[in-house]
């Protein structure tokens, strides 16, 4: 009766266990799919720059209003260059003005935050789950022929992946600093995917095979305090080995 309830109790802690271990996934997907509507709320533009966009429309209207001012027939040139020169400077301002408030709100290359995750939001959501899937299918009971099919096709998914979230992350910023051929920009993107791809299959080898061997470890010591164990107990102490090894499974699980 004992020995159930402290069978009870453990599975309650996997499962909890389970639950607790499941949540970075759910996280995970969550940014995944969060990052693709991120866009949607981020401003296009600060509400700076659409005040200042409003000058526009008066400098041109003013010019034009000015300029009809003039006596048709008798338009004196010199006041004509006059009126088109006052105009041209206040253009110029609000050009430079603009340029800049532009220039402080670009990220990564991009001219706004808007642009900026709705460029980078997708490729992102498709990096995480081709990686998921590869994850997937790292573990799964498939027979091996048909398990290193499927690891092919997640493999190309992921390189592709790569190549265009490293591209919406680098490419507009790269390409607006340096004067770089294209060829070599592409290039460089394939060699970030390939990289990508190989650090994350390392990290996936490294962590199954570290939980492979926690696992034979957990199994070998168990079997050894269920099973082997019980040959060095004296009969006579087998009570008390019952009783402070289901304690002890107890503690392991409260």
């Amino acid at each position: 009766m004992q020995e159930m309830e402290t069978l009870t109790m453990m599975t309650k802690k996997l499962d909890l266990n389970k639950i607790i271990k499941a949540l970075p996934l759910v996280m995970i997907v969550a940014f995944a799919i969060i990052v693709t509507f991120i866009n949607e709320i981020s401003p296009n533009y600060s509400k700076d720059y659409y005040i200042h966009k409003e000058k526009y429309t008066p400098i041109i209207v003013g010019r034009k209003e000015k300029l009809d001012e003039l006596v048709k027939g008798s338009t004196i040139e010199g006041e004509y260059y006059t009126i088109i020169n006052i105009s041209d400077k206040k253009l110029q301002e609000y050009t430079r003005v603009k340029n800049n408030m532009k220039e402080e709100m670009s990220v990564l290359g991009y001219s706004s935050p808007k642009r900026m995750w709705f460029g980078i939001g997708f490729p992102i959501f498709s990096l995480i789950v081709s990686l998921l899937f590869y994850s997937f299918v790292k573990n799964s009971k498939e027979d091996e022929l048909r398990k290193k099919l499927y690891l092919r096709i997640t493999s190309a998914l992921i390189l592709t992946a790569s190549y265009w979230t490293a591209w919406s992350l680098l490419w507009f910023k790269i390409n607006g600093k340096y004067d770089f051929p294209d060829l070599v920009l592409y290039l460089f993107f394939i060699l970030v995917s390939i990289v990508s791809l190989s650090i994350f299959k390392y990290l996936i080898e490294f962590f199954q095979q570290r939980e492979n061997r926690l696992t034979k470890i957990i199994k070998s010591i168990t079997r050894f305090m269920i099973k082997d164990a019980k040959k060095h107990v004296k009969p006579s102490s087998m009570s008390d080995y019952k009783k402070d090894y289901l304690k002890a499974l107890k503690d392991g699980v409260s």
